[in-house]
């Protein structure tokens, strides 16, 4: 078997033997819930024994652990299975701060890619976009690296709904938006 290179932030995400033990001493995680709460909390913060690890960024709850920041899902993911995820932890409901053991499974970058949600900010909705030169609304998809183009429609509205349609098709197992699909 070879051995998988590793980027800078992939190892900064990868959990050794000794941070494990650090970790199980450290924090407890109940699944049910997903909080992580301090046992020992570090020496020079404010935190106590029994309060909530770590703060909210950009929607996920992360932690400085052993001089590196870390989210607080995968710490979830070693507290209970007692090993690091060898790829990306997805969020199942798509709340990124919701770290419940049954909200969390592993996905590759490619399967994670297709379970995100719409931009935010975006005024149209995921896998839709304005055709300018007809004046209507494109639907487009995409699946293992291929651009599939669903046509071209009257209102975001009935884009999107072929867009939903294709993702059921396509991914429905992991894409969110495919859920209401027809």
């Amino acid at each position: 078997m070879s051995r998988r290179s590793f980027s800078k932030k992939d190892r900064a995400r990868i959990f050794n033997a000794q941070e494990i033990a650090a970790l199980k001493a450290t924090i407890s995680y109940d699944p049910e819930t997903g909080r992580l709460a301090w046992i020992v909390p570090p020496r020079y913060s404010t935190a106590k024994t029994g309060d909530e690890v770590g703060s909210l960024s950009q929607g996920y709850r992360r932690v400085r652990f052993n001089g590196k920041n870390r989210l607080c899902h995968r710490i979830a993911w070693v507290l209970y299975y007692g090993f690091d995820a060898p790829d990306f932890i997805d969020h199942i409901n798509g709340e990124r701060s919701d770290n419940r053991i049954d909200n969390l499974r592993v996905v590759t970058k490619a399967e994670n890619a297709k379970n995100r949600s719409a931009y935010r900010g975006k005024s149209l909705p995921k896998g839709v976009t304005f055709h300018p030169s007809t004046g209507k609304y494109r639907a487009r998809i995409r699946c293992d690296g291929t651009l599939h183009s669903l046509g071209l429609f009257d209102t975001p509205d009935e884009a999107y709904a072929r867009y939903r349609e294709a993702a059921a098709e396509f991914f429905a197992h992991l894409a969110r938006d495919c859920a209401n699909a027809v």
